[in-house]
């Protein structure tokens, strides 16, 4: 997929920065596909807070949103395992510390350590998917097709179920 290209172009870029920006990219698109999150809510996930590791390296990590953080006033929990959690952990120990040696703090951050802005991130997302797939995707498409995803699920359930009643 696509987070695996970008981290592949990132191990081979020369430039931290640049290569720290691939990365970033890449885990925000891979944490989209996984959860669908609101923009607004994957921009402001915190190290240690919403995103948390328990017990050791390689261990899944978990994406956790609060209730009074999100839209629909409802928690999220993701938990998200095997190579998201190898580009997490590589992100956060080889990427990230371009631009901070803070462990905590925010998960997208610009040099310096200051949180990356919306704007900033759904361009570099936008760009990033035109760029190595050649289609034009919004941050909330990733929204629409889990949720289309989701209902065609839910609509195959129910055609079954009522089909094996007869």
């Amino acid at each position: 997929g696509l987070p695996e290209r970008l981290f592949a172009k990132a191990k081979s870029t020369a430039n931290r920065s640049r290569a720290a920006v691939l990365a970033q990219t890449a885990i925000a698109i891979q944490i989209l596909q996984l959860t669908a999150i609101r923009m607004n809510n994957l921009i402001n996930l915190k190290v240690g807070t919403n995103l948390v590791q328990p017990g050791c390296a390689g261990s899944d990590f978990h994406l956790l949103i609060a209730a009074q953080e999100v839209k629909n006033a409802e928690p999220l929990e993701h938990v998200l395992r095997g190579r998201a959690t190898t580009f997490l952990e590589d992100y956060l120990h080889t990427y990230r510390t371009t631009f901070t040696d803070s462990a905590d703090g925010f998960l997208f951050v610009t040099a310096g350590g200051k949180q990356k802005s919306q704007a900033t991130l759904t361009q570099q997302i936008e760009e990033t998917i035109w760029k190595y797939v050649g289609v034009r995707m919004t941050p909330h498409q990733f929204r629409d097709r889990k949720s289309t995803r989701l209902n065609q699920s839910r609509l195959h359930l129910v055609c079954r179920l009522l089909l094996e009643k007869k």
